[in-house]
């Protein structure tokens, strides 16, 4: 497997010396065994809430992260959908920093046991190139319930 690698990094390391490039990368970040994407071609990478968790709380933000930074022009409720199975669409604002990391804060909690989707759509675009986010992703996650309260039920008379 080594040698396969090595190889392969200098077949890379041939092109770099040449001045080219392979998809707009150079040899030397190829031969470091990184995930690649062609250069400005937005990527999702991952989400704090992961998809598929839990329990989250009910006043949580939505943390995603892009392979480069998002333009601000395109963070916005046409791009990124946030829905509740028990609210519908969820109005939210967006901030990223100039960072690859775009933060989601809702306007309003999270309802108790809710099943929230977050759709992220090919509007979003790479603030350097432009180029539009390379595929859509939808992530989903479990609001916590509310503990029953017993000892604060209703009377029954």
């Amino acid at each position: 497997m080594k040698e396969k690698y090595k190889q392969k990094t200098q077949t890379l390391l041939t092109f770099y010396f040449l001045g080219l490039t392979l998809f707009g990368v150079s040899a030397k970040e190829i031969s470091k065994n990184e995930r690649i994407t062609p250069y400005g071609v937005l990527t999702y990478i991952s989400s704090t809430p992961t998809s598929g968790t839990n329990n989250v709380s009910r006043s949580a933000d939505i943390v995603l992260t892009f392979n480069e930074v998002v333009a601000s022009a395109t963070l916005n409720n046409m791009n990124i959908k946030v829905s509740g199975s028990q609210t519908g669409t969820i109005a939210a604002s967006f901030s990223s920093g100039g960072t690859t990391q775009v933060t989601i804060n809702p306007t309003t909690d999270f309802k108790a046991g809710e099943l929230i989707t977050v759709t992220l759509l090919s509007g979003l675009q790479s603030n350097a190139t432009a180029d539009a986010l390379s595929n859509p992703y939808t992530i989903q996650f479990t609001v916590v319930a509310l503990a029953n309260d017993y000892y604060n039920l209703p009377k029954i008379r």
